[in-house]
């Protein structure tokens, strides 16, 4: 538990030095690549990897991937380009205060 927050918070400044680099799309894309394939090769070594139910539901996985994980990745590089390091962990943070306060007013969540 307590080397997650080290990663989470090195990312800032490690995706800040990448996008220095590489253009930002570019870094979305290699980082979800990666990560996708990690994951696809530890759910078929585990045995998880259910073929039938891949083919019912790969339009919507297919969007929720794109949508959700390279989406986020995008924005988060593509953000940090225009701002720093610590400010992008700042908005990050902020976050999910704001989708909260957003939902009880926009929403009527309680």
């Amino acid at each position: 538990m307590l080397v997650v927050p080290v990663f989470w918070g090195g990312a800032f400044g490690t995706a800040q030095h990448v996008i220095s680099e590489i253009p930002p799309i570019t870094a979305a894309a290699l980082r979800f690549g990666t990560a996708g394939l990690i994951l696809i090769a530890l759910a078929h070594l585990r045995g998880e990897w259910k073929l039938e139910a891949l083919k019912k539901h790969w339009l919507g996985l297919l969007f929720m991937s794109v949508t959700g994980v390279f989406a986020y990745n995008a924005f988060f590089f593509i953000g940090l380009s225009y701002t720093s390091a610590i400010n992008g962990s700042l908005i990050m943070a902020n976050s999910p205060v704001l989708i909260t306060l957003g939902a009880v007013l926009f929403l009527g969540e309680l």
